[in-house]
């Protein structure tokens, strides 16, 4: 078994990362299409419900506070919306990937306990990815502007669906930071069955590693070539994770979004 796993060990960063970005370019287009059909609904549903509401804005800017923006947040956030359907099918696809890179077979009751991990974890950032999309203040804060440029409510509209049609991005990066997290655990797991007792952190060595600059605090560069005991957490820009995407012990959204870093066995 440790001589199977050490074998087969050799990680290397930027393998790694492109192997992410192989899973982005797959999954990222998949999600991004079912839920813009379904958030494009929403969006009409909402606009509809604002038609009446827009031309009694005041529509001035205040110092302090933005009434107008909590009135149509608080008009939007009326406006019925269902969970996020249809994604069973890609959880279950991205699951799997994630085992199979790991090279379990689906006999292998690892197999198993990596595709439930994969699973929650994408189900719980798509979620969150959905409650963003539909966030009521930043919707508002959206059309208000729009309104106070003097625009009608078509071509708000038109504006408003042009900008979230825009927002792939959201969905390259739901992918590439569930991905990294799945298969860090799973690569974590098979060093710890494998018998290794140390592992080292690894950036994938390129320009987009995450550094301190400007209001960016988080730092990876500073971390790659960490090495801990396994089971003793790494420490990165303060906050404690067993690996690179590591969300049970506290860390931050910044510290684990677009993460591409890995760890080997260090013994």
């Amino acid at each position: 078994m440790l001589v199977q796993a050490r074998a087969r060990q050799p990680r290397t960063s930027r393998a790694h990362a492109a192997l992410i970005e192989q899973a982005v370019n797959r999954y990222a287009p998949i999600i991004w299409g079912i839920t813009r059909r379904q958030f494009q609904a929403h969006l009409a549903a909402v606009l509809e419900h604002l038609r009446p509401h827009l031309k009694l804005l005041t529509l001035e800017q205040r110092a302090s506070g933005d009434p107008e923006v909590d009135y149509i947040a608080t008009l939007i956030s009326a406006v019925h919306s269902k969970g996020l359907e249809g994604m069973g099918g890609v959880i279950q696809d991205v699951a799997d990937a994630v085992a199979r890179q790991q090279g379990f077979l689906q006999t292998d009751p690892r197999y198993a306990t990596i595709v439930d991990y994969t699973q929650r974890i994408l189900s719980d950032d798509l979620s969150a990815y959905w409650q963003g999309l539909q966030d009521p203040t930043t919707m508002a804060k959206r059309i208000v502007d729009l309104q106070r440029q003097g625009l009608g409510y078509q071509e708000t509209s038109r504006r408003v669906a042009a900008t979230y049609g825009a927002e792939f991005y959201r969905s390259e990066r739901l992918v590439r930071s569930a991905y990294n997290t799945s298969s860090n655990y799973a690569h974590y797991r098979d060093l710890l069955e494998a018998g290794y007792t140390s592992a080292r952190w690894l950036t994938s060595e390129d320009s987009r590693v995450r550094h301190p600059h400007g209001s960016q605090r988080w730092d990876h560069r500073s971390a790659d070539g960490q090495i801990r005991k396994l089971g003793e957490p790494f420490v990165v820009t303060g906050e404690l994770l067993l690996f690179p995407g590591d969300r049970s012990m506290g860390a931050s959204i910044g510290n684990v979004i677009n993460c591409r870093c890995t760890l080997i066995g260090a013994d």
